[in-house]
């Protein structure tokens, strides 16, 4: 009975500290270091060799501060560069048409492992990344690819990725041959499986 109290005597204390606002994280987090190990003399702020619960827990919101104004400020940049690859007149505004341009845009460079806004945005999970090139499909290298190639090549490599440990989770979304075939001539072109 009295370990419990205990604890719930530590915890109510530590929200007690956190609620209080015992020392104003965002102004201590200026000085300290975001990463790497704390010296003790720091936790230890009233200097009697020992470390309190209060000590503890404003060293610890200091750090976390810290680590997330760093945060903050990349996040920031990276908004900023995906807002001027969307601003294609580069007035500072975004229309209603450049919004839903670059968002249709975006959503179907994804779709097949792309990323519109660049390297700093990543790639989400799977969205295709790894899609073959043409020639993995194009079997006897004519130059297109017809129905069997297409089921041939993709049963292949769905059987080779399996092999591999890969969860093929995707699957059912995968494009058919008559999604790729857009003129519907029963062959795909390296154009149509490039504008897929």
């Amino acid at each position: 009975m009295d370990m419990k109290f205990t604890k719930q005597s530590m915890i109510a204390g530590l929200l007690a500290v956190l609620l209080s606002g015992l020392a104003p994280a965002a102004a201590l987090a200026e000085d300290m270091p975001p990463r790497g190990p704390t010296p003790y003399a720091d936790f230890d702020r009233d200097g009697n060799g020992f470390v309190s619960l209060e000590e503890f827990a404003a060293m610890r919101h200091q750090r976390m501060e810290a680590r997330m104004a760093e945060i903050r400020a990349r996040c920031d940049a990276s908004i900023a560069r995906m807002f001027s690859r969307l601003d294609t007149d580069s007035d500072g505004q975004l229309s209603r048409e450049e919004l839903a341009t670059g968002i249709r845009a975006r959503m179907e460079k994804r779709r097949w492992g792309g990323n519109a806004y660049g390297p700093d945005m990543g790639r989400g999970m799977g969205m295709m990344r790894n899609r073959p090139a043409f020639t993995e499909f194009d079997i006897n290298a004519d130059g297109v690819v017809t129905e069997e190639e297409f089921y041939t090549a993709r049963n292949n490599r769905i059987k080779a990725r399996m092999a591999q440990g890969y969860r093929m989770r995707n699957l059912p979304n995968a494009p058919t041959f008559t999604d790729l075939d857009a003129d519907g001539n029963g062959e795909i072109s390296a154009a149509e499986y490039a504008a897929h």
